[in-house]
């Protein structure tokens, strides 16, 4: 229901609540389990956020994956600054650019997503 309730939201209907009732099971046990309906939550809602706002859920990640890499850089800077040999640590200094690298690149796939997104939604309307 939420899925007809966002798309008919995003083509511009407008969306009323209607309260419901409900009664009291008198017999039997219930089929619904927590965790499967929480499983099924978080899908849809990352589902989405990565229909309508894709630059939000990619960049952040993006964000993220650069922040982390670029930390490592500034790590080995500053050991490279001040005992002046990074040692072993070369393996630190890869990572670090598969970080940066890898989140500029899905930054880039959030962009790209963003605009199929809009042009999708033009072309529905």
């Amino acid at each position: 229901n939420m899925e007809f309730a966002c798309e008919a939201n995003a083509l511009g209907f407008k969306i009323t609540e209607i309260p419901i009732i409900f009664k009291d099971r008198e017999k039997g046990k219930t089929k619904l389990k927590v965790s499967k309906e929480l499983i099924s939550f978080i899908s849809t809602a990352f589902r989405f956020a990565y229909t309508y706002r894709p630059i939000k859920v990619f960049g952040s990640l993006g964000f993220l994956f650069v922040i982390i890499g670029m930390a490592l850089s500034i790590y080995l800077t500053y050991l490279k600054l001040t005992i002046g040999i990074i040692g072993n640590r070369i393996p630190m200094l890869f990572l670090a650019l598969v970080f940066i690298i890898s989140g500029l690149q899905i930054i880039s796939f959030g962009m790209i997503v963003n605009i199929l997104s809009k042009l999708r939604r033009e072309l529905i309307r």
